[in-house]
């Protein structure tokens, strides 16, 4: 069996801002993972920003449907861990348009990346999700992604395809 690094994020209380619901959050990552190879070796603290607007489109196909725009800005460093492996300084920028209806969703994310290890470097994903929620506790989605530029830039990838399931408690 194998584990990943672990991650704990703390968002703080949202407020809105004219159409916008704005939010803060804080990070931390610890090197955990279990062989060592599968994590960065690194602990990491991060913040970010995320801002989601609800998209009104007039139709009435759309009547039952929730749109929304989400961007999130996050910046992420390394701050100690094994001095062998790569420090990790880079921004992320997401961006996604959700349409939620009934117990279903489709989302559609591009994902940019600045790796500021490598001057500057860019990259980016495109991801494309389905979800369905089962009850108020528990959701299932799939999600595949694919690389737009940037091959080797931190927090990209070459192609993706995962199913993943959640429960709130």
């Amino acid at each position: 069996m194998s584990a990943d690094n672990l991650k704990v994020r703390h968002r703080f209380a949202p407020w809105r801002a004219g159409p916008w619901t704005m939010s803060v959050f804080l990070e931390a990552v610890f090197p955990t993972a279990d062989p060592e190879s599968l994590g960065t070796g690194k602990y990491q603290a991060s913040a970010g920003w995320t801002s989601t607007r609800p998209l009104l489109i007039p139709s009435r196909w759309l009547a039952a449907h929730q749109t929304t725009v989400t961007s999130q800005l996050h910046q992420i460093n390394s701050v100690a861990g094994d001095s062998e492996r790569t420090d990790i300084n880079y921004t992320k920028l997401d961006l996604s348009l959700k349409d939620t209806w009934s117990c279903h969703w489709v989302k559609l994310a591009l994902n940019m990346r600045v790796d500021w290890i490598q001057d500057g470097r860019t990259g980016a994903v495109g991801e494309l999700e389905y979800g369905h929620l089962f009850g108020a506790q528990w959701k299932a989605w799939i999600m595949g992604g694919g690389l737009l530029w940037g091959e080797g830039v931190k927090g990209t990838y070459g192609r993706k395809i995962s199913l993943s399931v959640s429960r709130t408690l």
